[in-house]
């Protein structure tokens, strides 16, 4: 509508957000929004802060699991030392085990950083995992339907798994 034609409506959001937390400071799904308003003005330390808060707040299961990635993408984006946010990652992989979007980001560190060996094994997991079911569950649909199997398959290849990698 029109208030996705006004540039300052993020700000509102996050203004109206945070009199909102002030008012409720343990309502998971405020924080959850301020977060992810924070990230769409990207205010990154903002958003690291309210994706941090959320992380430990109790709450819907998909909110928790999403303060999770977004907390570890927003470390990442950040320039943090990787093992802060490939713990991260992995904090969020151990929330929700049949998720292989955390798995997906510390794939592609590996494989960006010549460990094709670790990064093939995480993504020949990832490929065993299914989908989270539209209905209830929001995912990166990219995740499951393509990167799983191009990474996979890059990593074989440089490994000299042809015959793996034409099946990935």
């Amino acid at each position: 509508g029109s208030s996705c034609q006004d540039p300052s409506t993020i700000y509102k959001d996050i203004a109206i957000l945070k009199e909102a937390i002030e008012k409720e400071p343990e309502n998971a799904r405020y924080v959850f929004y301020l977060a992810q308003s924070y990230m769409f003005a990207k205010d990154l330390p903002n958003a690291l802060a309210a994706y941090e808060k959320r992380s430990h707040m109790q709450g819907d299961k998909d909110e928790t699991f999403w303060a999770l990635y977004w907390l570890a993408r927003t470390q990442e984006a950040l320039e943090l030392e990787p093992a802060i946010y490939l713990k991260s990652y992995d904090k969020a992989h151990r929330f929700d085990p049949l998720r292989a979007e955390p798995l997906e980001r510390i794939a592609t560190y590996y494989f960006q950083n010549d460990y094709p060996t670790i990064a093939y094994s995480l993504m020949k997991y990832g490929q065993t995992l299914p989908p989270p079911t539209p209905l209830t569950s929001a995912y990166y649909s990219w995740v499951y339907d393509f990167a799983l199997y191009s990474i996979a398959a890059d990593c074989a290849t440089i490994m000299g798994k042809f015959e793996d990698a034409k099946q990935d």
